[in-house]
């Protein structure tokens, strides 16, 4: 998603992510019908997903990220997705938004 924004920075993917699909869109847009739903707003997590993307393409580890001077992100923490899941750590629960996101931006931008 970054390539395709050409955005620089975490602000700017954000900025650009909201703009492109709506800061209120859900990340789990597909479930947003079910009564336990993931809650997860584009707003909430745009710049999250960015922290955790650059942490895995610059081969840093994910735990320094809780550490960030500007937007410290616990990718660790565990969170639950849904009621009938089992909590897992915040890096999966991006990793996979990131797919349904994905999917929306391309869908709009081609």
């Amino acid at each position: 998603m970054e390539a395709v924004f050409d955005s620089f920075g975490r602000e700017g993917f954000e900025q650009k992510l909201c703009d492109c699909i709506g800061s209120q869109t859900l990340a789990f847009p597909n479930w947003h019908s079910k009564p336990d739903a993931p809650p997860y707003t584009v707003k909430e997590i745009a710049i999250p997903l960015y922290v955790l993307r650059s942490k895995l393409a610059h081969g840093a580890d994910v735990r320094t990220a809780a550490q960030g001077k500007k937007h410290p992100v616990d990718l660790l923490r565990r969170v639950i997705l849904t009621q009938a899941t089992e909590t897992v750590d915040y890096a999966l629960v991006l990793s996979e938004a990131a797919c349904y996101l994905l999917c929306q931006v391309l869908q709009k931008v081609l």
